[in-house]
């Protein structure tokens, strides 16, 4: 079954000012509609691909982050406009905002006509909670960020015709930032100013998403991981012309992105270049759960202790875990198990104590009857060189 999706791009650049990573912040914030059960598999593996390689990105670049996760229910209007409206942004910093879920296009739209509507968690009867993307961009661009980063994966078919060979999912190993070319993702983070304006098919055509996530998504995501082993060109251009045409190859010839770029790369002296993770905050990403995301910055928390951190093991773990609770970890590809589970008390007093975790992605969580969580599911970004 075929249903019109959209899927796009935007990327939209105020002038550049003079920053240090250090002073660089990414504000993501994510909606996934995961509760349609047509394309919840495919919003799902959207949204944890999105946390994954985002939290690496920052990890690796040693920037601030900021993550706000909207997903099932709580992916609605009411929580799009609250979040966009409370945002606050510095002239140096980036947004990156990204929707996984129905899209639609009204024909009649003359104004902007290739950009769609988001759908979020509602049916074609609820067309007054649909929200525009132009509504996004246009209140964004009112907050000042430096940089603003708008993908979204409207995908709304059944589409498992397509097997996805996805270069990203045949990494099984836990991820780490000791390859990644980080002077390369700062020139596409902090060096760059312009626009770009991507569009997953043109007007017309169909978008696929099957399971394994949206194919312009995937792609996006494919070609990024190139650039942070060296391999790929980090200019913005460059980068959406190659996920253009991997898009078009992971659909059988069938999806033709369409693109608008403007985009210049800027020399800053003030940017720290050198290779060395310089933000001692480890990235900290749950979503929709975010206490639990709360407990666990607390742990790895720098501005406590060790011991500080140690004792406050008890008292989470005695509030949001059964006592035999187990934490499975997960390789890059998020499903590859590394090692074996651990049960919560051990794993949050080596987190505690670590000096090579980096970053934290809650991939998945389970409650058991008593309210709790019985089981999480994480995967960690490494730094293993000061090991």
């Amino acid at each position: 079954m075929k249903k019109v999706c959209l899927l796009f791009l935007v990327l939209l650049c105020s002038v550049f000012n003079s920053a240090k990573a250090d002073d660089i912040k990414i504000h993501a914030i994510v909606f996934c509609n995961t509760n349609d059960e047509k394309i919840e598999e495919s919003c799902k593996n959207d949204q944890e691909r999105f946390a994954e390689e985002l939290g690496l990105i920052e990890t690796a670049i040693g920037c601030e982050e900021d993550w706000q996760v909207f997903i099932g229910d709580d992916c609605s209007k009411s929580n799009l406009e609250r979040v966009i409206s409370n945002l606050n942004c510095s002239p140096n910093d980036a947004v990156f905002f990204y929707y996984s879920g129905h899209g639609v296009h009204a024909e009649a739209d003359s104004e902007d006509g290739w950009l769609p509507q988001m759908c979020l968690k509602y049916k074609s009867y609820d067309q007054d909670k649909f929200v525009p993307v132009t509504y996004v961009r246009d209140r964004l661009l009112t907050k000042g960020a430096r940089l603003n980063i708008i993908l979204t994966d409207c995908c709304n078919n059944e589409a498992n015709w397509v097997t996805v060979k996805s270069v990203i999912s045949q990494q099984k190993d836990a991820p780490n930032v000791d390859a990644v070319d980080i002077a390369k993702l700062k020139k596409l983070f902090f060096e760059s100013k312009g626009t770009v304006i991507a569009t997953s098919s043109k007007r017309g055509q169909v978008s696929y998403g099957p399971k394994e996530g949206g194919c312009f998504s995937v792609a996006f995501w494919d070609e990024m991981y190139k650039i942070e082993q060296g391999a790929g060109v980090a200019d913005w251009k460059t980068l959406i012309e190659a996920t253009a045409k991997r898009t078009f190859q992971y659909t059988n010839n069938k999806q033709e992105p369409a693109y608008q770029i403007d985009v210049n790369n800027v020399v800053n002296n003030n940017i720290n270049n050198n290779n060395n993770i310089n933000n001692n905050n480890i990235v900290v990403i749950s979503a929709g759960e975010k206490e639990l995301g709360e407990a666990f910055k607390q742990i790895v928390n720098p501005n406590y202790s060790r011991n500080e951190r140690w004792n406050m093991i008890s008292g989470i773990v005695g509030r949001l875990f059964d006592s035999n609770a187990l934490v499975l970890m997960v390789g890059r590809d998020l499903k590859t198990n590394v090692g074996r589970p651990v049960n919560i008390n051990k794993y949050l007093e080596e987190l505690a104590l670590s000096k090579k975790v980096k970053g934290i992605n809650i991939v998945r969580t389970q409650k058991s009857n008593t309210g709790k969580f019985n089981q999480i599911v994480i995967s960690e970004i490494r730094e293993t060189r000061y090991e």
